[in-house]
């Protein structure tokens, strides 16, 4: 138990060592001229060779989706109904503060589109799905999921949206928030009347069925109960 304490502990104390990284490099002249600039100018040149990947805008969501879907399959400690609660309040959470955040800062972005740039929306969104996957499933299915996340946050860089310092502060947002759907879970069990799988007495599932039509097609056939 002391062991986890100072885990816990150490961990926030990362993810407000990593923020204030971010945060600093927005105003001071130093961390821009050599940290963001230089590899600004680094992914504008690979850019101009390999073109434009948007990919990133269909990426930052798979850490949640698959969050969802393995909890939807009755994979996990938690319920389906508890998924649901605790990706919400991970949601709403990042979502307040990464628009809070871009409001307040109005940094100009690396292609000059807009003052919205501190921190990282699609970092944020992607690091949040990640350290959920992480939490419920476990450090080996939080690696990859993670390894997914940084490949988002890489290209916001390569397609030229975001500054380094940014990547840093949405990635530790993703993260508070997963911890804070979490932490906020006991209360929605009581406010909300949501039963743990103890309490339920029944698993939630998943049934997918193919089956065969008229005209020669095929399909799939969905039954879910929770």
């Amino acid at each position: 138990m002391e062991l986890g304490r100072h885990l816990e502990l150490g961990r926030a104390i990362g993810i407000g060592v990593v923020f204030t990284a971010g945060a600093i490099g927005v105003d001071w002249g130093f961390y821009h001229d050599n940290i963001n600039t230089p590899i600004k100018d680094f992914a504008d040149n690979l850019r101009d060779k390999y073109g434009h990947w948007p990919i990133d805008d269909v990426l930052q969501y798979a850490p949640s989706a698959v969050y969802m879907g393995l909890g939807a399959m009755n994979m996990g400690n938690l319920r389906f109904t508890e998924h649901i609660a605790v990706a919400t309040t991970a949601w709403l959470t990042m979502g307040v503060l990464v628009n809070s955040l871009k409001y307040i800062i109005a940094d100009m972005r690396p292609d000059e589109t807009a003052r919205n740039s501190f921190p990282s929306g699609h970092t944020a969104t992607a690091f949040m799905g990640a350290e959920l996957i992480r939490i419920e499933y476990g450090p080996w299915c939080g690696a990859g999921a993670y390894a997914l996340a940084t490949g988002v946050a890489l290209m916001r860089l390569y397609n030229g949206r975001h500054w380094a310092n940014d990547l840093l502060g949405g990635a530790t947002i993703g993260i508070f928030s997963a911890h804070i759907g979490y932490m906020m879970l006991p209360l929605e069990r009581k406010w909300f009347r949501i039963k743990t799988r103890e309490e339920s007495g029944r698993e939630a599932s998943l049934v997918i069925l193919p089956f065969a039509g008229s005209n020669n097609t095929l399909g799939l056939s969905l039954a879910m109960e929770f």
